[in-house]
Order: structure tokens, then C-alpha cells, then sequence
């Protein structure tokens, strides 16, 4: 980044002139944060772009398969044979969740170097997945053993996915540190070169 502007400061321009300077260190911190993002440049250890996309992709495909098999689930009947009516809010949680989970994995795609979008997708696969496993098992019981095969079955295929989404959101948010010790290096420094004292002008 260029260096700091300064100015030769007067006694009765002094307080302008600073406040001045300041906006001009915010605006080049603004920029200093772009350029430095993994959107600008691709850092070594972190997956680029063109990289990330596809897994982001694959993992819209592998959570959307769960749809088909809580379509199959009705625990509305299952009060019948004693199942408790939890389960009904439990199968209206994952199918929600399951829609949440598409909508961030969609906005994530879109965005890949963005944090917080992969966030919000590791909280919301790792809740919908804590409520599918507990509904599985009233499946089990109540339903239809066989479709809780096939979702447990599904789910522990998604513990690779979740594993990964772990992985990568330790590793940009240890970037994003890094970056921002940077940004706070550079601010430190533009603010000492603006309140240094400067010569007066020679005749």
C-alpha cells in the first residue's frame, strides 16, 4: 500500500488538516482489506476460487439428496403406536433446516471467499443434522426401519462434508486474522507518519 499522505501543519490548520488525514487513512484501510482478501489473491494452503466452488456444489447435491427420505417420514401417524408428537416438530425442523441449509450453500457458491456464508452453512448442516439423527431413530421405531437405514446412512456420508466445512472455516478465519493484524500494522503506522511533527518550512 502507498504511503501515508502528510501534510505541513499550521497552528490554525492543524485540527483540520488531521481530521482530513484520518479519513484518508480509513479509506486507504478500506481498500488495503479488498486487496488483500482471498477474492484478490490466492494465499498458500487456502483453496482458491475456481477450487472451492465445485466442493461448495457437491455439497449442495449431497445435502439435497436428504430431501427425497424425509418426504418418506410421517410421524403424524406414528402417535398411534405411542410415538410422541416431538417427533412431528423434529420432522418439520429438519425439513426447514433442510431449506435454510440450500439457501446458504446457494449463497455461498455465489460468494466463496466469504466467512460468514460459511458459517451460517456449517451451523445450519450441523442442526439440521443433530435433528435428523434424533428422527431417525423414531423412525426406526415407529415407522419404517429400512428408511432410517438409508438416512443414517446418508447422514454419516455428510460427517466428510461437515468435517471439511470445519477444516476450511478454521483455516479463512485464521487468514482473516492474519489480514487483520496487517490492516492494524499499516493503521498504526499512517497514524504515527500523520501526528509526526514535521520540520517548518526553511526560507
Amino acid at each position: 500500500m502507498g504511503a501515508c499522505r502528510g501534510r505541513r501543519l499550521d497552528q490554525g490548520s492543524r485540527g483540520i488538516t488531521l481530521v482530513e488525514d484520518v479519513h484518508s487513512v480509513l479509506i486507504s484501510l478500506v481498500l488495503f482489506t479488498q486487496a488483500a482478501s482471498p477474492a484478490a489473491q490466492s494465499t498458500p494452503g487456502s483453496a482458491a476460487d475456481w477450487d472451492m466452488r465445485p466442493r461448495i456444489q457437491k455439497l449442495g447435491q449431497d445435502v439435497g439428496g436428504l430431501k427425497p427420505v424425509f418426504d418418506q417420514i410421517h410421524p403424524g401417524s406414528w402417535t398411534v403406536e405411542g410415538g410422541s408428537e416431538a417427533y412431528q416438530k423434529q420432522q418439520k425442523a429438519c425439513a426447514d433446516g433442510l431449506a435454510y441449509v440450500q439457501n446458504a450453500v446457494t449463497r455461498w457458491s455465489a460468494q466463496p471467499d466469504k466467512l460468514s456464508l460459511m458459517l451460517e452453512t456449517l451451523i445450519r448442516i450441523e442442526s439440521m443434522d443433530q435433528q435428523a439423527i434424533s428422527l431417525s431413530q423414531g423412525i426406526r421405531k415407529y415407522q419404517n426401519p429400512a428408511v432410517a437405514d438409508i438416512l443414517d446412512s446418508m447422514l454419516n456420508s455428510l460427517s466428510g462434508d461437515l468435517e471439511w466445512l470445519r477444516s476450511q472455516s478454521l483455516e479463512m478465519a485464521q487468514q482473516r486474522e492474519k489480514e487483520l493484524e496487517v490492516a492494524q500494522k499499516e493503521a498504526q503506522r499512517c497514524r504515527t507518519q500523520i501526528l509526526q511533527p514535521h520540520s517548518p518550512p526553511k526560507n
